[in-house]
């Protein structure tokens, strides 16, 4: 299992911590009050819902989710002055829109834990309990937004339905990046401020990170104020962390994520632009990535669903002279556990796969002799 974040509420910005992030959950603190003549009319049943966004910096809707919650009331007894009761959930219902069908850990249902119990007070009773949402498997940009756009849910008096909410996340889909020999480039793809994916590269490393025409302390020229490269991967909110590598040693390429989707893009002027995206395989989660011996294809290990597989990319050219970049394979990945969603290392030497991951903060060590098929 990957490893969560601490829970943290939202702020007045509703901004999610720990972003960018590679899935996430949210919990619902629910506190509400009956009056006592409805509820001693033979119990009660009664519904509660509350609709929920989460959205990229720009605006992109990349969540967009109701739920609607039934409880049944049932009342045990005493006066006005001492309301005794039992509830329960009698159903749960959740709708989510944006993405249809959202990729998550087991199944798109949530749970609810008691926070207190049922408490009662004169002529009204309340309940109280905090609802957790299911864990979606859905990449968060850098600032993503969280809002509670409808709510019936929740203590009455809250002026903001946000301070009834907390999130937590798979922290991941930081900056990577690779250097080639030939020229001394460094090339890096990290995550943009405002959602998507951006390419950054130079041959003076200090132009990567230097701030004006700083200098460091044992050089006498300065620094360049900004990278020799820099160009937009990808614009859309849901793309979130990609890798860069070259085929042939020629053609740069970025494998990246997009929700669900694992995408491709390549470039034919070293990244000062990009072709049009193209899908390589759907419902599957990058974990780690490297370029095949031949320096043709790239291999990747990640998650379809709650199983750890395997795949093969290859460059190819279509009939009509397209170039293109597709999975030519896709295998079961015997001997790995359930994968980490953020990058993790791996690299092929003498054509054995080693991959390092990071599992709850303990490094473990596998490697393949059968190209991926097999883990030890």
């Amino acid at each position: 299992m990957p490893q969560f974040t601490t829970w943290k509420s939202l702020g007045s910005d509703h901004i999610i911590a720990d972003t960018p992030a590679t899935g996430f959950q949210y919990r619902y603190a629910v506190d509400e009050e009956f009056d006592y003549y409805s509820l001693a009319n033979q119990g009660l049943n009664t519904t509660d819902r509350w609709s929920v966004t989460i959205a990229a910096p720009d605006g992109t809707i990349i969540f967009k989710q109701d739920v609607v919650l039934k409880y049944s009331l049932v009342y045990m007894g005493a006066g006005p002055m001492l309301i005794i009761f039992v509830w329960y959930i009698s159903s749960e219902t959740i709708t989510t829109t944006v993405p249809e069908n959202p990729p998550t850990l087991a199944s798109e249902s949530g749970y609810a834990i008691p926070a207190g119990g049922s408490d009662f007070t004169a002529l009204a009773g309340h309940i109280m309990f905090d609802w957790y949402s299911p864990v979606y498997e859905i990449a968060l940009p850098v600032g993503a937004i969280f809002d509670v756009t409808f709510h019936t849910a929740g203590a009455p008096a809250l002026r903001q339905s946000e301070a009834a909410v907390q999130t937590r996340v798979f922290a991941g889909g930081g900056m990577t990046g690779t250097r080639m020999t030939e020229d001394g480039m460094v090339r890096l793809v990290r995550p943009r401020s405002g959602g998507g994916l951006e390419f950054i590269s130079g041959c003076d490393v200090r132009g990567l990170g230097a701030v004006g025409g700083a200098s460091w302390s044992f050089s006498v020229s300065d620094a360049p104020s900004e990278p020799q490269v820099s160009s937009l991967i990808s614009a859309r909110a849901a793309a979130t962390h990609g890798i860069a590598f070259y085929l042939h040693q020629v053609a740069p390429v970025v494998i990246y994520q997009e929700s669900g989707n694992l995408m491709a893009v390549r470039s034919s002027d070293d990244g000062r632009t990009w072709d049009e995206a193209m899908e390589i395989v759907n419902g599957v989660t990058m974990t780690a990535a490297a370029i095949g011996p031949d320096g043709g294809t790239i291999s990747i290990v990640g998650m379809r669903g709650t199983a750890p597989v395997a795949l093969v990319c290859s460059f190819e050219r279509t009939a009509e002279g397209v170039a293109t970049i597709r999975a030519t394979d896709e295998f079961a990945a015997v001997g790995l556990p359930s994968l980490p969603l953020s990058l993790q290392f791996m690299q092929i030497q003498n054509n054995v796969y080693h991959l390092i991951i990071d599992n709850s903060g303990c490094l473990r060590y596998y490697r393949s002799s059968d190209g991926m098929r097999s883990w030890q």
